[in-house]
C-alpha cells in the first residue's frame, strides 16, 4: 500500500510541479475546453442550454444533499468536500517536533497522532531558507525519519492520513529549526601540546557521521593566518608534508562535510617540532663481549652533522659511578686506563650538534677477561705430595665459552690444544724422573683436581666443560675430569688408547668414567674391537688402573670411542 500511494504522489507531481491543486484535491484534472468549445463551432444554442441545464440540476442536486447532511450529520465514506479529502478522516496533530523546535541532529524524527484505518500518511515538508525546496514523502506508520542530510534552516511540514485512497484534511502545519547538519570532528592524535622531535606527527581525528569528506588546515599561528597545509580528503588521518624550522609549535584543525554542508572547525590543537641529534648506533664491543688485554676499542657509526661525541664507562648500566666520562671528535675511542680483569663494564656514547646533545646510545657491555690465567694444583700420590704450576691464556679459554655444550662427552677430549700438551709433558717427565707410570701419574694428578657440581658452579643441571675449562675453573664432575684425563694421556708418546665408559642404572644418576688400554694393567677392563681397556676412576683420589668402585656394580655399560 505504501508503494501505491508514493506511486500516486509521483503521478501527482507529475501533473503538478508545485503539488495536487488544493481546490481540485488528489487525482481531480480540471478538462480543458475542446476545440469546438473554444471555438464555438459544431454546437448551437441548444447545446448550451442543455449544458446549463445540466448545471442547474448538479447545483441543485448539491444544495439538496447538504441540506440532508446538515441535518442527518455526516456520512463517513461517502461524503467528499469539495477539495477532494474524507470528511470522515480527522486532522492529525503532531506530536514532535514541537512548533519551532531547534533539532541539532543530522536526521530529525516526525511524529504525529495516528488513525488506525489509515493506510499510509502523506507529508510534505518545505524549507522558509531554501528557494523551491519541497519533499513529498509517505510512511506506512505514524512517524517518518528525515535521513537526508540537510542543510541548516527553518523547515515547515505537514501531513494528512490516507484511507482507501481518499486523503484526509492537511495537519496544521509546526515548523523546526534545524541549527545542525555536521558535527565537528574530534582530534584524537597527536595529544594536544606533544612534542616532536626530528619528524612531523601523523594527525589523526575522529570520523562524523554522515561526513563524506575532510578538510584540514596547519598554521604556524593560533589564528590560521599563515597556512602551510590546507587539504579536503576522505580519510582520516594525515602526513604534514611541509618542511619544519626547529623550535616552532604548528597549530591544525578539521572540518567535516557532505556537500554542500560543512561542520564549524574542530578545536585547535598544538604541537612542537624540534631538530634532535640522532644517537650514535654502537659498533662494539656489544652484548656482553669478552675483550683481552690492557686497551679496548669502542666503535659507534658517525652521526651525520655530529661535531663531537660524549663517551662514559662504568661498571652497571645506570652509569652512577663512571669509570671514564670523557669527549672525542673521533667516532671510536680507545679506553687505555687500567680496568679490573674479570669485570664486566657497559658503556654509551651521545653526539653533539651544534650544542645540542642527542639521546644517549643503546648500552654496550663488555668484559674484561683475564689476558693469562695461573692454574697450580696439588696432590697426593704413592704417600708423597705433588704439585703442578701453569698458565693459560684467556684467548684460550674464553672462546670455549662460546662453543655449543653437546651430551657427546667424547668431543670434549681435546687432541691439540698446546697447554693441554705441555702439561702432559710436564707430568710424563717427572713420572719417569721418580719411576711411576706416566699414565697412572696423570690419573693421580686428574683426581686431585677438586670434584665440583656443574649446578653449584653453572645454576645448570648437567654443563659439561672442556680441559682447559676444567683447569681454569678449578674443578668439573665426572664428565668433565674423565676428558681431561683422556685429553691428557693422548698427548703420550707410548701406546695407551683410550675409550670413554658411560654407566647407567634405572633410577639414579650416571657416571663417567675412562678405560686405558696398555701391557702390565690388570683388574676391571673392558673389551672394545678386540683391544682391552682398564678402568680408571677420576673422580676421587687412591684409585689406581683397573680398580674398580663397587657401588658401580650391576650398572650397564657403554664404551665410547675417542
Amino acid at each position: 500500500m505504501e508503494g501505491d500511494v508514493e506511486n500516486k504522489e509521483s503521478r501527482y507531481a507529475d501533473l503538478y510541479p508545485s503539488g495536487p491543486s488544493s481546490d481540485l484535491g488528489p487525482g481531480r484534472v480540471q478538462s480543458a475546453q475542446s476545440a469546438d468549445q473554444r471555438k464555438g463551432n459544431g454546437r448551437g444554442k441548444a447545446g448550451k442550454s442543455r449544458g446549463r441545464s445540466k448545471i442547474r440540476l448538479a447545483v441543485a442536486a448539491g444544495v439538496l444533499f447538504m441540506i440532508a447532511a446538515l441535518i442527518t450529520g455526516p456520512m463517513p465514506g461517502i461524503l467528499n468536500g469539495l477539495n477532494g479529502t474524507s470528511s470522515s478522516i480527522p486532522v492529525l496533530v503532531h506530536l514532535g517536533p514541537a512548533d519551532k523546535e531547534e533539532v541539532n541532529e543530522a536526521s530529525v524524527t516526525l511524529s504525529w497522532s495516528p488513525y488506525g484505518p489509515a493506510e499510509s500518511y502523506s507529508l510534505l515538508i518545505t524549507s522558509f531558507d531554501q528557494y523551491g525546496f519541497r519533499l513529498n514523502r509517505s510512511s506506512p506508520t505514524s512517524s517518518y525519519v528525515l535521513h537526508e542530510v540537510l542543510l541548516d534552516g527553518t523547515y515547515r511540514w505537514t501531513v494528512r492520513a490516507v484511507v482507501n485512497g481518499s486523503y484526509g484534511p492537511v495537519s496544521k502545519a509546526t515548523t523546526f529549526i534545524l541549527r545542525t547538519g555536521l558535527s565537528a570532528p574530534e582530534l584524537s592524535s597527536p595529544a594536544d601540546g606533544s612534542a616532536m622531535a626530528n619528524s612531523l606527527p601523523v594527525l589523526e581525528w575522529e570520523e562524523v557521521a554522515h561526513a563524506e569528506e575532510y578538510r584540514l588546515q596547519v598554521s604556524a599561528t593560533p589564528a590560521f593566518t599563515t597556512i602551510l597545509e590546507d587539504i579536503v580528503q576522505d580519510g582520516l588521518s594525515y602526513a604534514p608534508a611541509f618542511s619544519p624550522s626547529d623550535g616552532t609549535t604548528y597549530y591544525w584543525r578539521v572540518s567535516a562535510h557532505h556537500e554542500p554542508l560543512v561542520s564549524v572547525w574542530s578545536e585547535t590543537w598544538a604541537f612542537s617540532y624540534n631538530v634532535m641529534v640522532s644517537p650514535p648506533s654502537l659498533i662494539g664491543p656489544v652484548a656482553s663481549t669478552t675483550v683481552l688485554g690492557s686497551e679496548v676499542l669502542l666503535d659507534w657509526e658517525a652521526v651525520s652533522g655530529a661535531d663531537g661525541y660524549q663517551v662514559q664507562v662504568a661498571k652497571s648500566d645506570l652509569f652512577e659511578n663512571t669509570t671514564l666520562d670523557t669527549s672525542t671528535t673521533e667516532s671510536s675511542f680507545t679506553l687505555v686506563q687500567p680496568l679490573v680483569e674479570n669485570t664486566t663494564y657497559s658503556w654509551r656514547v651521545r653526539a653533539s650538534d651544534d650544542g645540542k646533545w642527542s639521546p644517549w646510545s643503546g648500552t654496550g657491555r663488555f668484559f674484561l677477561g683475564v689476558e693469562v690465567f695461573s692454574v697450580s694444583y696439588e696432590w697426593l700420590y704413592d704417600g708423597q705430595v705433588w704439585s703442578m704450576a701453569s698458565t693459560v691464556n684467556g684467548s684460550d679459554y674464553y672462546p670455549l665459552h662460546e662453543q655449543d655444550r653437546t651430551y657427546n662427552y667424547t668431543s670434549y677430549v681435546v687432541y691439540d690444544d698446546a697447554t693441554l700438551a705441555a702439561i702432559a709433558e710436564e707430568l710424563m717427565t717427572t713420572a719417569l724422573l721418580n719411576g711411576h707410570d706416566p699414565a697412572e701419574f696423570i690419573l693421580s694428578f686428574v683426581q686431585g683436581v677438586p670434584y665440583t657440581s656443574d649446578e653449584t658452579t653453572t645454576g645448570q643441571v648437567e654443563y659439561p666443560r672442556y680441559p682447559l675449562e676444567t683447569l681454569v675453573d678449578g674443578g668439573g664432575d665426572c664428565e668433565d675430569k674423565a676428558a681431561l684425563f683422556a685429553s691428557l694421556v693422548s698427548y703420550l708418546p707410548v701406546e695407551n688408547d683410550i675409550i670413554m665408559l658411560k654407566f647407567t642404572s634405572p633410577g639414579v644418576s650416571g657416571h663417567m668414567a675412562v678405560g686405558i688400554s696398555g701391557a702390565g694393567y690388570e683388574g676391571r677392563a673392558y673389551t672394545y674391537e678386540g683391544s682391552v681397556y682398564y678402568y680408571c676412576e677420576t673422580t676421587a683420589m687412591g684409585w689406581g688402573i683397573g680398580q674398580f668402585p663397587p657401588e658401580l656394580e650391576g650398572y650397564d655399560v657403554l664404551t665410547l670411542p675417542c
